[in-house]
């Protein structure tokens, strides 16, 4: 069972890393996942950093309807963001670097609440300074009317 959530969980890993189209290079090592930033060479260059994620993640449950920023409500970002960090404030990580992020939108039509999950994400990097290095992937969560967001920081 362990095995089978590591494959899961490397295969949402890549998935999400692949999506930005940055060359990165992942290993899942005991639990904890290692990313090395850079370009794909033939050798490392002495200049890579390796940065890692925490194995720890942050779960948000945001009660705001997906179909409010699906239909570009101007107050629904701006809402979002506010009880991201709020939440944050609340856990003492306000000041941590957002690494990977899993985004579940809920609604009827799971193509159309993946896009929404996706489009958070990318509005999330461009207007939230704790999300701007961060890379991941929307997904649909069925029935419901709210986002779940599973947060991964930046090794300390």
């Amino acid at each position: 069972m362990r095995r089978q959530k590591s494959r899961l969980f490397s295969a949402t890993i890549g998935a999400g890393i692949g999506a930005t189209g940055i060359a990165l290079i992942y290993f899942l090592i005991g639990g904890q996942v290692v990313i090395q930033a850079g370009a794909v060479t033939a050798s490392p260059s002495p200049s890579t950093v390796v940065t890692g994620l925490d194995s720890q993640s942050v779960e948000l449950n945001i009660d705001i309807s997906p179909s409010r920023l699906q239909n570009n409500e101007e107050v629904t970002l701006p809402q979002i963001i506010n009880s991201i960090d709020q939440r944050f404030r609340d856990l003492g990580v306000q000041d941590r670097q957002v690494g990977f992020v899993l985004i579940f939108a809920s609604g009827p039509d799971p193509g159309r609440a993946q896009r929404t999950a996706n489009q958070l994400l990318i509005a999330l990097r461009k207007n939230d300074p704790s999300f701007s290095i961060s890379t991941g992937e929307g997904y649909w969560k069925g029935s419901g009317d709210n986002f779940e967001m599973k947060i991964y920081f930046i090794a300390n």
